[in-house]
């Protein structure tokens, strides 16, 4: 039986990556590390909202000198917040709006 974490089995298969909870650090997280993504690989799918996402990297940018992933350059398959979230505030929406936990 292969190996499903192989390369030759994850050739072509595209790369997904959840925002998180939206009060959280994911955007920063994923804007940073796609900064550094390796020329010549495919570019991953970013799950969450995109104008949420836009909006962290215009924050982010204002404030860092840290290489950034431009939101534009990037395919994301936007998940729209149904209300605005306040970043490290706590509230009821980014429950709702983070993507499932794995089960335990």
């Amino acid at each position: 039986m292969p190996n499903p974490a192989s390369n030759a089995n994850a050739k072509g298969m595209p790369l997904a990556i959840a925002l998180g909870d939206p009060a959280g650090i994911g955007a920063e997280v994923v804007l940073k590390a796609l900064a550094q993504w390796p020329a010549g690989q495919a570019n991953p799918v970013i799950v969450g909202c995109r104008s949420w996402l836009e909006s962290q990297y215009l924050l982010l940018r204002d404030c860092s000198d840290a290489p950034l992933a431009d939101p534009a350059d990037l395919e994301v398959l936007d998940l729209p917040l149904q209300q605005a979230i306040a970043p490290g505030a706590a509230g009821a929406a980014p429950p709702a709006a983070s993507p499932p936990g794995p089960a335990v």
